[in-house]
């Protein structure tokens, strides 16, 4: 700690200085006298620290971890760009996999604390000095919050999306067309290789006890939609280790340590999908402006006035969809439509997932997927409908509703086959969404859409519907009425109209 303290000391000396560096000559005759102040001055300095981080215990580590940053953001300014490229290369060895510690709980710790504590103060930085940044670090910092993802902690696969989101959301804005290429390209790579396919595949080994002596030593709950939204949560890494402890007093063997081994990883895998559909829905409207438009929407259907609503989101909204190409918005429906098919096929799966239950990988009840299955394909909407509003983007506009008509047909058909009453629930706020923003688009496009949803809800009708979406549906049906000419309008405007005509 003293040491920290005496290199924190030198770090200050060697930006009051820099000149005595330059003057010095001694063996830096090869060395640039502009490099000179870097390479006998600040190297060192972040070097030592570096070795700090590496080598000694949390406490330690964790101070020589906030005095590197700290030295970086305070004196960052001073820096070439060649010079930042020689210091990420130390500080991107704290993420190094051949330098983690053998033991599987150390190893733990380690990307929990220090890994967790570097990816942050690495985004802050690359932050601040984003226009001196951005062409060195960037390929580097998206390979990092990638290999976060896929290291099976849930910590680190969390902290991972968050950082990608805020380097985005505060940077986005200076983005080049390249840059949110790669950016978009990142996001397809995590959610391609964090779909947890297996679920849908896994049975357990023959002969394998999948009955109530394993329910008696099963895993707590584990039901992944609510743990998910509880970030103070113990994290299910966790709770497989605890339930693993637990299991070995009742014999375990090898095949069941690897078969928790894998359900933790799944877990994990589910949480990253959740936590990236999250993520795209923030860096493309900015965050909780989605949640606020869910709020309105029913509060309008309980006022039994959805136009009420018609605030211009796509006007007030800092978020990053004016930055995206029509292609790379593409993109990322790409991603939340398979992770909303994958979630439905698991969701729709009885006899996978009473397996998977009976096998241990449960809470209360079977598991499901039904946030993942909701929210990915609420978040893809938004996205289709802003851009079908959006006259900058008419040449995506027939494309746009094409997806749309399908999407939105498809959604409608597997409500209706729903059997389950707290399945049909989780889809509220999603029917309401869809239902709201088809009543705003004009009466042309309205009557493509109307057409091809009109015997889809005259089914829905069926369902013992809250008083809300009863609201928006009686409002759809009116204007069908009235767009298709088959209802007459209200008297007062025909009365109007005659008394217009004869002045």
């Amino acid at each position: 700690m003293e040491s920290i303290r005496l290199i924190r000391h030198c770090a200050k000396y060697v930006s009051g200085r820099p000149q005595a560096f330059k003057d010095y000559t001694s063996d830096d005759m090869n060395v640039n006298p502009e490099d000179r102040v870097w390479v006998r001055g600040w190297f060192p300095i972040l070097f030592e620290l570096s070795c700090i981080i590496n080598r000694c215990k949390l406490d330690v580590r964790t101070r020589g971890l906030t005095v590197m940053f700290e030295v970086m953001k305070t004196y960052g300014h001073t820096f070439e760009k060649h010079w930042w490229q020689d210091l990420f290369r130390i500080v991107f060895r704290i993420f190094d996999n051949m330098k983690l510690p053998e033991q599987q709980s150390e190893k733990a710790e380690w990307m929990t604390t220090t890994c967790n504590h570097a990816l942050y103060a690495i985004s802050d930085v690359f932050t601040q000095y984003f226009d001196s940044l951005s062409d060195v670090l960037l390929d580097d910092i998206l390979s990092q919050l990638y290999w976060c993802v896929q290291q099976d902690n849930e910590q680190l696969a969390r902290s991972g999306t968050n950082c990608l989101e805020n380097v985005v959301i505060l940077n986005g804005e200076k983005f080049t067309l390249e840059t949110w290429d790669k950016t978009c390209t990142c996001m397809l790579d995590i959610f391609k290789t964090s779909i947890p396919h297996a679920l849908l595949t896994w049975s357990p080994a023959e002969g394998e006890q999948t009955d109530k002596q394993l329910d008696s030593v099963s895993q707590k709950s584990l039901d992944i939609q609510s743990r998910s939204d509880d970030q103070n949560s113990v994290s299910s890494t966790e709770r497989v280790a605890m339930d693993t402890r637990r299991q070995s007093q009742y014999g375990n063997t090898p095949i069941k340590l690897q078969e928790q081994r894998l359900f933790s990883s799944l877990l994990i895998k589910c949480v990253v999908q959740l936590e990236l559909i999250q993520t795209i829905d923030n860096i493309v409207f900015f965050p909780a402006t989605s949640r606020k438009e869910d709020a309105e929407n029913l509060a309008a259907a309980q006022r039994d006035a959805s136009s009420a609503a018609d605030v211009p989101h796509e006007l007030q909204d800092p978020g990053m969809y004016r930055y995206l190409t029509s292609d790379q918005l593409f993109k990322l429906l790409d991603c939340l439509l398979e992770s909303h098919h994958f979630a439905k096929d698991f969701n729709s799966s009885a006899e996978q997932r009473t397996i998977l239950w009976r096998a241990g990988f449960k809470g209360k009840s079977k598991p499901n997927l039904l946030k993942q299955e909701t929210s990915s394909l609420a978040c893809g909407l938004r996205i289709l409908f802003r851009m079908y509003k959006d006259p900058s983007r008419s040449d995506a506009w027939d494309e746009v509703q094409r997806l749309l008509l399908s999407v939105c047909s498809e959604a409608l058909v597997y409500f209706l086959s729903l059997t389950s009453e707290s399945h049909r629930e989780a889809w509220t706020n999603l029917l309401l969404l869809f239902l709201t923003k088809v009543m705003k688009i004009s009466d042309d496009r309205f009557k493509a859409h109307a057409s091809r949803y009109y015997p889809l809800l005259c089914e829905i009708m069926q369902f013992d519907l809250i008083p809300e979406l009863r609201a928006v549906l009686r409002k759809f049906y009116l204007r069908i009425g009235i767009v298709f000419n088959i209802a007459q309008l209200p008297e007062t405007h025909d009365e109007e109209e005659e008394e217009e005509e004869a002045q």
